[in-house]
């Protein structure tokens, strides 16, 4: 496991657990886009991998349907 990869786990766990991202309603994700990746900036994230962890469809993350 890379430190890239261990990076972009950490991270879809912390938007998961958080329900950034995609794991907001799809109506809502563009209004917090920036507040989501500024989070994950504070965390320590790279943008790079901010961007791709936010940007993912529910899908991608595995996301469950929230109630």
């Amino acid at each position: 496991l890379s430190p890239d990869d261990a990076d972009l786990m950490a991270a879809q766990n912390y938007v998961r657990k958080r329900r950034l991202g995609p794991y907001r309603p799809a109506e809502r994700r563009a209004e917090w886009r920036e507040r989501d990746l500024a989070a994950l900036g504070r965390r320590g994230f790279s943008y790079e991998i901010a961007v791709k962890v936010i940007e993912a469809s529910p899908e991608q993350e595995g996301a469950d349907e929230l109630p």
